[in-house]
């Protein structure tokens, strides 16, 4: 099948999919509705709406008393109430880092709320302690885009604000939307560049349109490309390995996360461990280390000890 054909399918199916799940909306929020007035909504036959309800009624029952009409049965609903305590504190902690966030974050995050339960929020027992975010823009329209040249293959066309600044427009394929760190991140690669892996950060994008008429295919080892302990670990590069003295109260935390690939962790008669593993570029494992200091100790690699040296006292001269 021809990318072409291919993109035509999946577009269709995904046409599908938007119009079930808006039938089952309209079937939650109302008594009875015809297949008339459905035909009508969606502009497609009336058996293509009776194939739409039967695949509904898989899951949910209908009610087809009233000929023509169509209804759940009575006390079918979308909305799921009857969630256990832990599942209540669990979606109210998300609810919670999503609004921290702002922005597309909170609008998508409450929708699915409303879709699978009736709780709002409240105190919780489980709190999330994270910055809110400042800048909220609303990139709802944006994340759309990029979601749908995702899902189609498609070339995006992006604006974009570099580290230094500058603005570039740049031609990427969207895999992936990551969230690190309070940030949304577009995993991608440039067009042309089939493994070249990059990291875009949403909030430095000024503008995005689809390509319709460049395609792109998706890397089969998507998985083990975000298999990444950060950002920076996405792009490849050198494998470096690297081996670090823990001590102190950082101990617990080394113990208990992977910060770098392949990590191992070895306990020491001092109370101290030794973390080993192996990064693509210094930028990696640098804030960790700053992070850390004066609880960490660069073993291996001498490189990223004089690195670490030249940061620390270039920030000490400008005390």
């Amino acid at each position: 099948m021809s990318n072409k054909n291919k993109a035509k399918k999946v577009f269709e199916g995904a046409k599908k999919i938007r119009r079930l799940i808006e039938i089952m909306n309209i079937l939650d929020s109302q008594r009875e509705v015809s297949i008339k007035e459905l035909c009508s909504r969606f502009n497609v036959s009336a058996r293509t709406i009776e194939r739409d309800i039967n695949s509904i009624e898989m899951n949910y029952p209908i009610n087809r008393g009233k000929k023509g009409y169509v209804s759940f049965m009575e006390g079918v609903g979308l909305k799921k109430k009857n969630l256990t305590y832990s599942q209540k504190a669990a979606l109210l902690m998300t609810m919670q880092v999503a609004k921290n966030l702002g922005g597309y974050m909170d609008s998508s995050f409450s929708e699915l709320i409303r879709h699978i339960t009736d709780i709002e929020y409240c105190d919780t027992d489980i709190i999330p302690i994270m910055p809110a975010r400042i800048d909220s823009a609303d990139k709802s329209n944006m994340i759309e885009d990029i979601k749908n040249s995702i899902s189609f293959n498609h070339v995006l066309k992006i604006k974009y604000i570099c580290g230094n600044g500058k603005k570039e427009e740049k031609e990427i394929c969207p895999l992936k939307i990551l969230f690190s760190e309070g940030f949304l991140y577009i995993l991608a690669f440039p067009y042309g560049k089939t493994k070249d892996y990059r990291t875009y950060r949403l909030d430095r994008i000024l503008s995005a349109e689809i390509v319709n008429e460049k395609d792109f295919n998706t890397p089969q080892n998507i998985d083990k490309i975000i298999k990444a302990a950060s950002i920076w670990g996405i792009r490849k590069g050198e494998k470096i390995k690297v081996e670090l003295n823990i001590k102190d109260w950082a101990v617990d935390y080394f113990r208990n996360f992977r910060i770098i690939k392949d990590q191992k962790v070895k306990g020491n008669s001092d109370g101290s461990i030794n973390v080993y593993g192996y990064i693509n570029q210094f930028q990696e494992i640098i804030p960790q280390i700053l992070r850390w200091i004066p609880c960490i100790k660069i073993i291996k690699p001498e490189e990223l000890r004089n690195e670490i040296r030249k940061i620390v006292s270039n920030y000490l001269q400008k005390l």
